[in-house]
């Protein structure tokens, strides 16, 4: 029977340590975890221990005419040990045993470099548990950590729409945009393309696109110092038919009525990106490694003599990590960035917050926020609203403003001419008389002064209902006053009606506040 041994295991809270930013933009992070002893039986052991450490491997060949000369260089180029415990050798039970551990991580700190065949910076937690005694093996464990650096929300200036327009050798105008010059690592890469021939008998023909590596190594010590190897490799690449269904063509256009315009083709050009870091690598800029990349368009032309040429863009580009598309064990993307990786999609997509690429200038993510949203209910439109109005919603930009309770076709000119005519008769001067005989006074009186003091003021009541926007009342001048309009306060004056007056003869209950309280 197999005796089971004693185990030692290292689990970080997270195994991604993501920078944004620079060394002098981001703040220090904590890589936090727990080492776990688990014994099957009781056993004495020494002071546990827990190493931090990145090493770094630079290694090239070179071609010296007589042989293939290895130019080599190894470095440790961080270390940092705690001692979780200071008891010195002592016995520990049956069971599990945990000691917390926490490294602080300096902004300044290289980020990891992987999948460059013989070149790399990585960085390796390492465990250790003494066992005293004879013929006893220490308990040994590592762990890979990675760094990643990724763009800071300070990092707007590095952030830009490019566009390569001209004429290309009197043959074609052409017009070829990226809206972004920083790309998440494992999404996309578009293009926007117009291109209007100017020589006739010219076919175009497909559309190749390319992104290119380039890793320049250098050796910063030793005998070699100041030497470096500089490589270039096709990390992806992508070829589309050319679109004939992308010719723009412009309305009403016969033979009475030609347009002058040229040939024109408009269309967008994506290229997906490797999601591996063993066929792709992010932009490094270290003191012995550096690598940057290269987006290059080509449009092959067919010429009518027979041979093809071709226009050729480049384009530099920034490839970063984003945390919300984080790297398993294996080197590879794991998950999608909401719709980043589709070709119909902005590379800085809203959902993505501060770990995507700040988005460019002309690129208004607010726009998509609201996308859909029917902006004619909080928005003033001229000839937006029916055709047959009230008095109250004639303005001179058919506003509505401050009236959001009255709807077109509600209160009508008859009625309101109706209000205005009572208005005299419900003032407090002409309701001293006994209620007795104020409903047939107020009938009479109303059916004479109506008549007259529509014709003697000549009050236009379509003016009169019109309210116009704040922009048109701000424009205009003060209005002549009118005679004989009624205040505020005598058009607010008015009897009160049964219901409120009931309310008002209601008995009013008192709570008094003494210490027995009585209700009177």
């Amino acid at each position: 029977m197999v005796k089971p041994k004693a185990t030692l295991e290292i689990v970080p809270e997270n195994r991604f340590i993501v920078f944004e930013g620079d060394q002098y933009e981001c703040q220090p992070i904590k890589l936090r975890g727990m080492l776990r002893l688990m014994t099957p039986e009781a056993m004495k052991m020494g002071n546990p221990r827990i190493r931090l450490e990145g090493k770094q491997r630079i290694q090239w060949y070179n071609n010296t005419g007589l042989g293939i000369a290895e130019v080599l260089e190894k470095q440790v180029i961080y270390e940092k040990e705690h001692t979780l415990s200071l008891g010195g050798v002592h016995k520990v039970r049956t069971g599990t045993v945990e000691w917390p551990f926490e490294f602080v991580l300096d902004p300044s700190m290289a980020e990891s470099v992987e999948g460059i065949r013989d070149t790399w910076l990585v960085y390796t937690l390492h465990a250790t548990v003494s066992r005293p005694g004879w013929n006893t093996k220490d308990l040994h464990d590592h762990t890979h950590i990675r760094i990643v650096r990724s763009l800071g929300p300070n990092s707007m200036d590095v952030t830009r729409s490019r566009v390569n327009a001209d004429i290309w050798a009197n043959k074609v105008s052409y017009s070829i945009a990226i809206p972004t010059d920083t790309v998440i690592f494992g999404t996309h890469i578009a293009a926007d393309i117009e291109l209007s021939p100017l020589k006739k008998g010219l076919k175009m023909g497909n559309v190749d696109m390319a992104l290119i590596e380039t890793t320049v190594k250098r050796m910063e010590k030793g005998e070699r110092a100041g030497s470096h190897k500089r490589e270039e490799i096709e990390v992806a690449k992508e070829s589309t038919p050319f679109p004939e269904t992308s010719k723009m063509l412009v309305e009403n256009e016969d033979a009475e009525n030609p347009t002058l315009e040229d040939e024109r083709y408009s269309f967008q050009a994506t290229m997906p990106l490797p999601r591996s870091l063993k066929r792709c690598r992010q932009d490094v800029d270290l003191p012995g490694i550096s690598i940057t990349h290269q987006f290059r368009l080509a449009v092959n032309i067919h010429n009518p003599e027979g041979h093809t040429s071709q226009l050729l863009c480049k384009f530099p580009i920034k490839l970063f990590i984003s945390s919300n598309l984080p790297l398993n064990e294996q080197n590879e993307v794991q998950g999608s960035l909401g719709t980043a990786t589709t070709p119909d999609s902005s590379v800085a997509d809203p959902v993505a917050g501060s770990v995507a690429a700040p988005p460019s200038y002309g690129q208004h993510i607010l726009d998509l926020l609201y996308y859909g949203v029917d902006a004619s209910r909080v928005t003033s439109r001229r000839n937006s609203m029916s055709t047959t109005h009230s008095g109250f919603t004639i303005s001179r930009s058919a506003s509505t403003d401050n009236m959001p309770a009255i709807t077109p076709g509600q209160v009508t000119s008859d009625l309101l001419r109706a209000r205005l005519s009572r208005l005299p008769v419900e003032t407090p001067s002409s309701s001293s008389e006994p209620s007795s005989r104020r409903p047939s006074h107020e009938a009479a009186r109303t059916s004479a002064v109506a008549p007259q003091q529509n014709q003697g003021l000549g009050v236009d009541v379509n003016f009169l209902s019109r309210v116009p926007s704040y922009g048109s009342a701000m424009q205009a001048g003060a209005p002549p006053p009118i005679l004989g309009l009624p205040s505020y306060i005598e058009a607010t004056s008015r009897p009160p009606s049964p219901e409120e007056r009931a309310a008002l003869q209601s008995p009013t209950i008192t709570v008094s506040t003494s210490p027995i309280g009585s209700v009177s």
